[in-house]
C-alpha cells in the first residue's frame, strides 16, 4: 500500500523556471537537444499545448551534452556590489544591507540599534520592522523608539505585540531586556552623544491598555532598575534609553 501510494514524479512552479531559462542562455548546447526549440509560442498563441505537455529534455540528453567534448558555457560573473542593483538603478544602502540580512533577525536587530545615534531612530525603526513581532529585542526596540519619538499609540500596539509573542510588561525578562538594548546602544556610542533631543517628544502611552504608572515619580530609576516596584521599570527604561540619544 505504501508503494502505491507513494509519490513517482514531481512538479516545480514558478522560480524553477528562471533558472530553467538561465541555464539554456548559459549552455546553448542544451537547446538543440529541445524538439521545435525555435518555437516561442505562448499558452495564450496555442491553448492547446496545455492539455497534452511533453518532456522538452531527458536525464540521458542533459548527461549527454555535459559530456560532449563541444560543451561551452557563456557566463559572466557579476560583481558582488553590483548583483543587488539593475540597470541605472542608484544604489540605497539601507536597502542593500536589508537585503544582504534578509531571514537574520540578529544582524537586522544590530543594524537597527547601530545606525539609532547616527540616522535617528525613524529610520531604525524601518529597519527593525521586519523582525517585529517575532524577534524580541526587535520588538521591545520598536516600541521604546516609538515612545521616544512620541508615537505613543503606536508604542502601545508594539508593547502589546511583545507581550502577546515574548514576556509581560512589567517582568523580570522584559526590564533586563531593556537593560540590554540600552547597554548596546551605548555600545554603539549613543552615551557619548547623550544630547537627550528625545526629551521634548517623549510620550509614554496612556490608554485603555498600557497607562503611565501613577507611581512613576516616586520611584527614580534612572540610575539602575533595581527594586520592588514593577509598575513603573518599563517607564525608567524609556526614559533612560531617551535620555543617552
Amino acid at each position: 500500500m505504501r508503494d502505491r501510494l507513494s509519490q513517482k514524479t514531481t512538479v516545480c512552479y514558478g522560480f524553477p523556471l528562471a533558472l530553467q531559462l538561465f541555464v539554456f542562455d548559459v549552455v546553448p548546447l542544451l537547446l538543440e537537444k529541445i524538439p521545435d526549440a525555435g518555437n516561442t509560442a505562448t499558452f495564450i498563441d496555442s491553448p492547446g499545448a496545455c492539455s497534452s505537455p511533453s518532456t522538452i529534455l531527458t536525464v540521458n540528453e542533459i548527461v549527454a551534452v555535459e559530456e560532449d567534448p563541444d560543451l561551452s558555457v557563456h557566463f559572466t560573473v557579476i560583481p558582488d556590489e553590483e548583483r543587488l542593483l539593475l540597470v541605472d538603478q542608484n544604489e540605497d544602502r539601507q536597502v542593500t544591507s536589508l537585503v544582504q540580512n534578509a531571514g537574520n533577525r540578529k544582524a537586522i536587530y544590530y543594524e537597527g540599534l547601530l545606525t539609532a545615534p547616527s540616522i535617528g531612530l525613524k529610520e531604525s525603526i524601518k529597519i527593525l520592522e521586519p523582525n517585529v513581532p517575532m524577534h524580541g529585542f526587535s520588538t521591545l526596540a520598536v516600541a521604546i523608539f516609538n515612545v521616544c519619538l512620541g508615537n505613543d499609540k503606536e508604542a502601545s500596539k508594539v508593547f502589546q505585540l511583545f507581550a502577546a509573542y515574548h514576556h509581560d510588561l512589567r517582568s523580570d525578562d522584559t526590564c533586563e531586556m531593556g537593560e540590554s538594548i540600552e547597554n548596546q546602544l551605548k555600545a554603539f556610542g549613543a552615551e557619548d552623544l547623550n544630547s537627550n533631543k528625545y526629551g521634548v517628544s517623549f510620550k509614554f502611552p496612556d490608554d485603555g491598555v498600557i497607562k503611565t504608572p501613577m507611581c512613576v515619580y516616586g520611584h527614580d530609576y534612572a540610575d539602575n532598575l533595581e527594586g520592588d516596584c514593577k509598575n513603573c521599570r518599563l517607564f525608567w527604561i524609556c526614559v533612560n534609553i531617551a535620555n543617552i540619544l
